[in-house]
């Protein structure tokens, strides 16, 4: 049984082959540019498809219209090393290619970028400086004081990546934080807990095929009787139809994926400093209490 894999003449030095992850496409699209990609193995530079982990490959095609997909690789810290393909890319992207797909075009992209990635020419007298791989530089957290009582946030999102990313975040910032991957297990959450701040996506299934989930999450936080969360909306949809949907449905503040470290560190910074636990009803600090629109409790 023959192998399909190519082979290095005998006495020719091994060809180099770049790794390359597809993220977020569909089936038909992930085949076109597979069928391509098989074509370019004996190209110089080789060009070859891998089913890694995005930190084990070199370079990343990622479909600009999949927010799983432009989440996925902002998490690894693979913008910079990655040719989107749609309509927008996030900032700090290598290349941005148009649809249809072209995988010409992408092919030129590829050899863009590892062009960019190779070390200028040194004079042979000076030793060559190490390299280092591209990739997004962490924010760092702000200072946390230990001994001060966390905030308890809530994450809803129906992405797994994006709920874990969001955790990971907010963890980092201090905080105490619960997940939901609906409307109704969210509504369960916070029928047992009172939370900070809920961090809630749009794009929720709301039972309605016209309505948004999150948009209706944020109604009922907002006419929530006695204190409620400071609600932050974190969605793919940039649209000023939406922002203006979220604001008449009760929403605080409205980001747009991928959100940086720093961008929910000043979410957190609008909420204030936590309260203690306390038995119900919940004690709120005045301040707090008029930011959230609602009259401090005495115990």
């Amino acid at each position: 049984m023959s192998s399909s894999v190519p082979t290095t003449p005998a006495g020719a030095s091994p060809r180099k082959t770049e790794a390359v992850a597809l993220v977020g496409f569909g089936s038909f699209e992930r085949q076109s540019l597979e069928a391509y990609f098989r074509m370019l193995v004996r190209d110089v530079p080789a060009f070859e498809l891998a089913s890694r982990p995005l930190a084990q490959v070199r370079w990343i095609v990622a479909n600009a219209d999949d927010q799983d997909a432009v989440q996925q690789v902002w998490a690894a810290g693979r913008l910079a090393s990655t040719v989107f393909i749609g309509a927008r890319a996030p900032d700090g992207a290598g290349m941005l290619l148009p649809r249809p797909i072209d995988p010409l075009a992408v092919q030129r992209a590829l050899r863009t970028l590892l062009g960019a990635s190779l070390p200028a020419a040194r004079p042979a007298a000076q030793a060559p400086a190490m390299s280092r791989p591209v990739v997004a530089e962490p924010v760092p957290a702000p200072a946390v004081d230990a001994t001060a009582p966390a905030h308890e946030v809530l994450v809803v999102d129906d992405s797994e990546v994006a709920r874990q990313y969001l955790r990971v975040q907010l963890e980092r910032l201090g905080c105490r934080v619960d997940v939901a991957a609906s409307t109704h297990e969210a509504r369960a959450r916070l029928a047992v807990r009172s939370y900070a701040a809920v961090f809630v996506d749009l794009a929720l299934d709301a039972g309605d095929a016209n309505e948004l989930g999150g948009l209706v999450l944020c109604h009922e936080l907002h006419h929530r009787a006695g204190p409620r969360p400071r609600v932050v909306v974190v969605t793919g949809r940039s649209s000023g139809t939406d922002r203006v949907r979220a604001s008449l449905a009760g929403c605080d503040s409205y980001r747009v994926k991928p959100v940086t470290a720093a961008a929910l560190g000043e979410e957190l910074a609008r909420i204030g400093t936590p309260a203690a636990a306390t038995p119900a009803p919940l004690v709120l600090p005045r301040a707090v209490a008029d930011r959230l629109g609602t009259p401090p409790r005495s115990a």
